[in-house]
């Protein structure tokens, strides 16, 4: 058998044969080349901060959702980014438990954040910051606004970018794409809104 026939575990490191019996469920997340494109989404933190600030906590939904989508490609896993994303309080642990233990970006750079403890803050700060977004006028959605959320995600883009950032030096960030205008139009008629309500 040549070289050129044979795949290895991620795992183990052990070669599998071309013809090898992969189970159905595992076929496309342990047996894996590096995937040519992006990593995760690679944007800059301030971004991140900046339009989650805005947005009232929706471009937090939008950055789950991008990545949720970049591990379906990236792995094969069988999953619906869009709904991952919207229900983002039930899947937001096992997101960032997948993007600490990536073996891509694991190759460039080592997590330095406890995924479990920064999913439990995220959705604790979004629980809390949906309650407070049920005051009456624009005072509810600055309260809300003001629940920094985003603060348990920075440690996660941070590692993303370390990782993009050392595997290719010349990466140019994720441009403003149809999403981050979205959020922030949202964002600012939400705020517009909550002003005329006074």
């Amino acid at each position: 058998m040549s070289p050129d026939d044979a795949n290895f575990c991620i795992g183990c490191g052990s070669r599998i044969s071309a013809g090898a019996s992969i189970a159905p469920e595992r076929r496309n997340y342990d047996v894996l080349q590096e995937s040519s494109g992006d990593l995760f989404l690679y944007i800059p933190t301030a971004r991140l901060a900046l339009l989650s600030i805005v947005s009232g906590h929706l471009y937090e939904v939008y950055w789950m959702y991008k990545n949720w989508s970049a591990l379906k490609e990236k792995r094969g896993l069988p999953v619906r980014p869009f709904w991952r994303a919207v229900f983002g309080v039930f899947f937001c642990s096992s997101l960032l438990e997948k993007i600490h233990a990536d073996s891509d970006l694991r190759k460039y750079a080592e997590p330095g954040f406890s995924s479990k403890k920064l999913a439990a803050g995220w959705i604790t700060m979004i629980i809390l910051s949906n309650l407070l977004s049920r005051l009456p006028g624009v005072w509810g959605l600055a309260l809300s606004a003001a629940i920094p959320s985003w603060l348990c995600l920075l440690p996660v883009q941070n590692y993303v970018n370390e990782a993009t950032r050392k595997r290719s030096p010349a990466a140019a960030y994720h441009g403003w794409a149809a999403g981050h205008i979205v959020c922030l139009v949202v964002g600012i008629a939400s705020w517009l809104v909550g002003l005329l309500v006074i």
